[in-house]
């Protein structure tokens, strides 16, 4: 009797073992290997596919003015699109300002925009970088309720008033007129011949902002 039990036992180990071999067998081939690691793949797949022909014109662009915000193109997108604004804006509004990023405040280089401060000795931010104060500028102009006029219509004369009290109408011409330019722009066009003029407004206009600080901190 005890014989029959411990080859009934026996025979039951074996066919337990034999179904948790198969279930495990099973659960390897279900599972990938690797799972990470085809994730890696198929994101890095997934950027090359996408890539974005804004940052590729708007780098173009740039560089046709000699300019050091060029390596900034895919940031100036990126912000753009993460705070719903339209990509063409701050690039716009950076050529206005500084020509191009080329002519910041000696004190603010890293200030292609024109940003006041009025806790700066100097008047204006002074950022660490151009990807700083791209991101800055776009998350203010977003989030401000300075700018809530603004966000509200879309229309720049809003933004102008916010932005340059002093001539506005002027300003919106301006920044109209550079982002009409990215609209139209053929990166084999060389805008070398017009560079001049542009820059020499631009001066005229910075000249301008920068002695209406200057009385704003003297009062």
């Amino acid at each position: 009797m005890i014989g029959k039990l411990k080859s009934i036992l026996i025979i039951s180990l074996i066919i337990y073992a034999v179904f948790q071999h198969r279930h495990i067998q099973s659960l390897e081939e279900a599972t990938p290997i690797s799972p990470l690691e085809e994730g890696i793949e198929v994101q890095i797949e997934v950027q090359i596919a996408e890539k974005d022909e804004r940052v590729e014109i708007l780098e173009a662009f740039f560089t046709n003015y000699q300019s050091p915000l060029a390596e900034n193109a895919a940031t100036f997108v990126k912000v753009a699109d993460q705070y719903g604004l339209e990509w063409t804006l701050l690039p716009a509004i950076a050529s206005q300002e500084s020509a191009f990023g080329k002519r910041t405040p000696s004190c603010a280089p890293y200030n292609p925009f024109g940003w006041t401060s009025i806790t700066s000795p100097c008047g204006f931010w002074r950022f660490a970088d151009f990807n700083y104060a791209i991101r800055h500028v776009a998350e203010s102009i977003s989030n401000l309720p300075h700018y809530a006029d603004f966000r509200r219509t879309g229309e720049m004369q809003d933004l102008a008033k916010k932005y340059n009290g002093g001539n506005p109408e002027e300003w919106v011409r301006k920044v109209l007129f550079f982002r009409k330019k990215l609209w139209d722009f053929q990166p084999a066009v060389d805008c070398s011949e017009q560079e001049q003029v542009i820059e020499e407004l631009i001066e005229r206009d910075y000249k301008r902002i920068r002695a209406n600080e200057l009385e704003k901190l003297k009062k």
